[in-house]
């Protein structure tokens, strides 16, 4: 804005407050905040950051950019700051929530909720480059209705990083055509290269198939084609469902991709409805598959600390706990998904998270 005889440069750090209305210029203060994301984010040059006041940040449609942004929820949790689709429905509307695709582009400490599409990928989100960080992922739907459907929560497209995220009670329903691109809470389209998982909680995610047309598919991670450099390390897959018989499926993980690294994942205690023998991780032999933890070596009570109420964390004498390696890992954050040192010990656990105890026992005199 220039006036005679001086230049006022706006903030490029802005406020959005949910209920705030049109907010006041320059919205430099949560009082005088945008009301609206989308127009925030329509309104942001690259190099802005969008600081989400708590509350609820509700969009009609998805909110997408491809501008060097950061949205940042600055709420004690993520679960503080909510961005939430309020017109998808599985019968009527299909939009997702959010969409980035900048290689600068950052989005932190929000929760990302009730996105929803049909006979296509990424229900919460669409991800092509840019970095999702202490995000809560959840209430995704992608519904297969004759077409094909995946990726309910995140469509992991090209090199976007998705770090210290939970993931859960993303839902994929319904019928495909093929079955080829069936289920998945995160779907990895063909030719979706360099992506990155790390250090994230993937549970509580269904994938609940209808007809026979349907032949392959995972309750948690989907990946078809070519992946090359996309790796998945030190996540958490448990507690998914697939609901429903599948000829070839998995309950954890289906890749059928060629070089897909993955290293350090905890994937136990995953399931599927109808069958007493299943695969939870079913991964194409060019693929780098080490130092993982799978149903076939461990059982959820040897490894999680109250698996059948939801606490992932470690026990001290966890079968996970300094079996990882810290060798090849595209990503060694210094703390893990609770914010806990990540290596603690004489090696990095298995899974995002890092058991904080050695084994042992006190002696107390009295």
């Amino acid at each position: 804005m220039t006036y005679p005889d001086f230049v006022r440069v706006a903030s490029s750090t802005v406020y959005v407050t949910p209920g705030n209305g049109a907010g006041t210029f320059p919205y430099d203060t949560p009082e005088k905040g945008y009301g609206n994301l989308k127009t925030a984010v329509q309104a942001a040059l690259d190099g802005y950051t969008l600081l989400l006041a708590p509350g609820v940040h509700e969009t009609v449609d998805q909110v997408s950019f491809n501008k060097a942004l950061t949205l940042r929820g600055i709420g004690a949790t993520p679960e503080s700051v909510i961005v939430r689709n309020i017109t998808a429905t599985p019968d009527t509307y299909y939009h997702r929530t959010l969409e980035m695709n900048n290689a600068a582009g950052r989005i932190e400490n929000i929760t990302i909720e009730n996105g929803c599409v049909k006979n296509t990928y990424g229900g919460n989100r669409r991800l092509v480059t840019g970095v999702v960080s202490n995000c809560i992922i959840r209430g995704g739907l992608a519904v297969a209705d004759g077409g094909n459907a995946a990726g309910a929560a995140v469509e992991l497209v090209g090199a976007g990083v998705i770090t210290h995220c939970v993931i859960s009670n993303n839902v994929v329903q319904g019928t495909s055509s093929d079955g080829n691109f069936a289920g998945g809470a995160i779907f990895l389209p063909y030719n979706s290269k360099n992506g990155r998982i790390s250090n994230c909680l993937i549970a509580h995610n269904r994938y609940i198939t209808s007809g026979e047309t349907i032949k392959t598919g995972a309750a948690a991670v989907r990946f078809y084609g070519t992946n090359d450099g996309t790796a998945i390390e030190n996540c958490t897959i448990s507690a998914n469902v697939v609901e429903g018989s599948l000829s070839d499926d998995s309950a954890g993980i289906y890749c059928t991709s060629w070089s897909v690294r993955f290293r350090n994942n905890l994937i136990v205690g995953n399931s599927e409805t109808g069958k007493e023998s299943y695969s939870t991780a079913k991964i194409d032999s060019h693929c780098a598959f080490d130092h993982n933890l799978t149903d076939d070596a461990a059982s959820p009570a040897e490894v999680f600390a109250d698996f059948a109420n939801g606490d992932f964390s470690l026990t001290p004498t966890s079968r996970a706990r300094n079996k990882g390696t810290s060798s090849g890992l595209a990503l060694l954050p210094a703390v893990d998904l609770a914010g806990n040192p990540r290596v603690f010990g004489k090696a990095i656990d298995i899974g995002c998270f890092e058991a904080q105890k050695t084994p042992g026992f006190s002696v107390f005199i009295r």
